[in-house]
C-alpha cells in the first residue's frame, strides 16, 4: 500500500494505491475527506502508474468542484 497527501488549488487530496492480485495495482482517493472515488475497471500494472491515474482523475474533480458542476 502506498499513500500520498498534497495540496491542490487549496484541497487536500489524499490517495492510497493497492496492489492486487497478479502484479495489478489499484487507486481510490478523497477529496477534503470527502468525495470518495476509486478505481474501477481495468487495474494498471504498477504502482507509478496507479499513481498518476489517481492523481489525474482527482485534480479533475476538484477542477469539476471549483467550477460548480459538482456539490462541493
Amino acid at each position: 500500500m502506498e499513500t500520498e497527501t498534497y495540496m491542490y488549488n487549496d484541497r487536500v487530496i489524499s490517495l492510497e494505491i493497492n496492489e492486487r492480485p497478479r502484479g495489478k495495482f489499484s487507486w481510490w482517493y478523497t477529496i477534503d475527506g470527502q468525495h470518495f472515488t476509486e478505481c474501477r475497471g481495468l487495474r494498471a500494472r504498477s504502482a507509478a502508474i496507479a499513481l498518476g491515474e489517481a492523481k489525474h482523475d482527482a485534480e479533475r474533480k476538484v477542477d469539476r468542484l471549483l467550477a460548480g458542476s459538482l456539490n462541493a
